[in-house]
């Protein structure tokens, strides 16, 4: 698994641990994708604050 398990962590807390942070990482790609597929600006500015905003969520700790 890409990420250690914490302490006292059970091996179930730590699978749906993992499922919650892919289902972030693929947020962030689909964003990534939208702003690169994007021709105008204004949306542009949009979808990359939306980015950054999925991006500080996947950054914060959990506990």
């Amino acid at each position: 698994m890409p990420c250690p398990a914490r302490q006292g962590e059970r091996l179930q807390q730590q699978v749906e641990r993992m499922i919650m942070i892919r289902a972030q990482e693929r947020d962030i790609e689909r964003c990534e994708a939208r702003l690169r597929k994007e021709k105008q600006f204004n949306r542009k500015v949009e979808i990359n604050a939306e980015l950054i905003q999925v991006a500080s969520k996947r950054t914060s700790p959990e506990r």
